[in-house]
């Protein structure tokens, strides 16, 4: 019961760290591409 309890607990840690860890990944990007694509947008406005 107790290893049964604690391979769940394990599962459901690893688990909870790897959707926070693409959760963070994606923020990164998205923000990375904001700042990345706003200049030549506005360039093009500009121009």
């Amino acid at each position: 019961m107790c290893g049964i309890a604690y391979n769940a607990l394990a599962l459901f840690t690893i688990t909870a760290l790897i959707c926070l860890y693409y959760y963070v990944l994606i923020q990164f990007v998205n923000m990375m591409n904001h700042l990345i694509g706003k200049p030549p947008t506005k360039d093009n406005n500009w121009g």
